[in-house]
This record gives C-alpha cells, sequence and structure tokens, in this order.
C-alpha cells in the first residue's frame, strides 16, 4: 500500500498541481469505478465510457496548476465527465438510437431484480438530461447536494428542485 492511498484529496490535489504522478495515479483509482460508472449510465456504451473517462482525467492533468485543493476534488472529476458526456451527444458520439443496453443484474440500485433495473434505467433516460444527471450523482453516486451543484455549475436550489422533480417523474413513470 502506498502513502498517496492514505492521503485525502485535498492533499492529493496539492501534489498533483505540483504534477506528482503518483498523487495523480492514487486519485485516478480512487475514482475510475464511480465515474466509469456515472458515464456508463449515460453513455450505455462501455468503450465510450472508457474513452471519455481517459478524457476526463488527461483534463484532470492538463489542468493542474489550476487545481484548487480546498474545493473538492470529486465534484471537479464529475463536472468534467458531465460535460465531457454533454460534449460527446453534440458531437454524435453517443446516439441514444444506437446504444444497447447492457443491464447487469445485481446492481446495487436495484437489487437482484433485473427487469427492475431495466424499468428504472429506462425510465431514467427519458429523463431530460439536466434531471438525470443530478438523479444519478445523488443515487448512484451518492454525492451531497453542495457537490452535485459544484459539478454541474447550478445552486444547492437547483439541486433539490431538480432532484424533486426527476423523483416525481419517475415514480409517475414507474407506476
Amino acid at each position: 500500500m502506498s502513502i498517496y492511498e492514505n492521503l485525502d484529496d485535498e492533499e492529493l490535489a496539492k501534489r498533483i498541481a505540483d504534477s506528482d504522478v503518483n498523487a495523480f495515479r492514487a486519485l485516478y483509482f480512487r475514482y475510475y469505478p464511480s465515474l466509469y460508472h456515472f458515464v456508463r449510465l449515460r453513455t450505455h456504451c462501455p468503450d465510450v465510457s472508457e474513452d471519455l473517462l481517459q478524457d476526463v482525467f488527461t483534463r484532470l492533468w492538463e489542468t493542474r496548476k489550476k487545481l484548487n485543493p480546498c474545493r473538492s476534488t470529486r465534484a471537479y472529476l464529475f463536472r468534467i465527465a458531465h460535460n465531457k458526456i454533454i460534449d460527446a451527444y453534440r458531437k454524435k458520439a453517443v446516439r441514444k438510437t444506437d446504444v444497447i443496453m447492457n443491464i447487469e443484474p445485481g446492481n446495487p440500485e436495484s437489487g437482484d431484480n433485473p427487469e427492475l433495473t431495466l424499468q428504472v434505467q429506462q425510465a431514467v433516460q427519458k429523463l431530460p438530461d439536466k434531471l438525470a444527471v443530478v438523479f444519478m450523482l445523488s443515487r448512484y453516486e451518492g454525492l451531497k447536494y453542495a457537490e452535485i451543484a459544484q459539478a454541474c455549475g447550478i445552486s444547492v436550489k437547483a439541486v433539490e428542485k431538480r432532484l424533486s422533480k426527476a423523483l416525481h417523474i419517475l415514480r409517475r413513470e414507474l407506476l
């Protein structure tokens, strides 16, 4: 176990800003799984998700000198990922009609019911992007409202409203 694994995000951000490759590697391994899950839920394509995540971490490294250790590094990474997803849709690199749903039975968001997993994922896909992103960051990634607000560049109140609206639509869709 390296000493970097025990460092908090603030210390890792300071070291990354000083071009410490080992700190960057530790942050990469810390957040890759949750970022991958977030991106995969939006793109439904493993290859596109991996490509986008490489872009996310490349962007982090390229802007490392501007990294603010006092701000949430996790929220910053999710914001970059969110922007990369939007860019991909704009470039038509990801088309919803071309996507094959890769449902994995036993996902934590639905227990052991693959049918429910499919229903929830389909319902989330019908949400407007702004609502879907807030919902996924909250429910799938476990981010706090303040972190979601920072990641999306909106107020905490806007996060509350979007999440409330998303839940209302999902309840209506799933009942």
